[in-house]
């Protein structure tokens, strides 16, 4: 079976957007947010998952001089944190489609040839600042500076 493909959740957005139900459009909006999150998360090779990958993966885009595609997601994500967690305000069906709108857009500007090689040579970059692995297993197991190995 092969891997789920994050850019199925725009669809689902779009189908969601559409209909009547305050649910639907609240759903769509958190849909929007997490199609174009997860797609940014992948192509930026981030493998981190804790709480605060959502800030990492805009700040990645931001480093690499894509500040209007790291200003769309935040904004996506302040969209989608209303819709998810602020129940006494009323989410209209207008402010879904407009979610849809900018994940539709940030996905395919994502997607766009200079876009990617932008993120490609970041992470070339990346790859040769990185420190390189430990030589050795032995080495990996080291103790810690100043504690005794048992």
């Amino acid at each position: 079976m092969p891997p789920f493909r994050p850019a199925a959740f725009a669809r689902l957005a779009d189908l969601l957007s559409r209909q009547s139900d305050e649910a639907s459009h609240r759903s769509a909006m958190s849909r929007a947010y997490y199609a174009t999150f997860l797609v940014t998360r992948d192509l930026l090779n981030i493998r981190d998952r804790s709480a605060d990958v959502h800030g990492r993966a805009c700040q990645e885009l931001k480093t690499m001089g894509l500040e209007d595609l790291a200003e769309d997601l935040e904004e996506l994500r302040r969209l989608r944190n209303v819709a998810d967690y602020n129940t006494a305000i009323h989410f209209r069906q207008r402010e879904a489609l407009q979610g849809v709108r900018t994940a539709h857009d940030l996905l395919q500007e994502l997607r766009s040839p200079s876009t990617l090689r932008r993120i490609r040579s970041h992470l070339r970059r990346s790859l040769l600042k990185a420190p390189a692995a430990p030589s050795s297993p032995a080495r990996s197991r080291r103790a810690p500076r100043g504690t005794a190995r048992r």
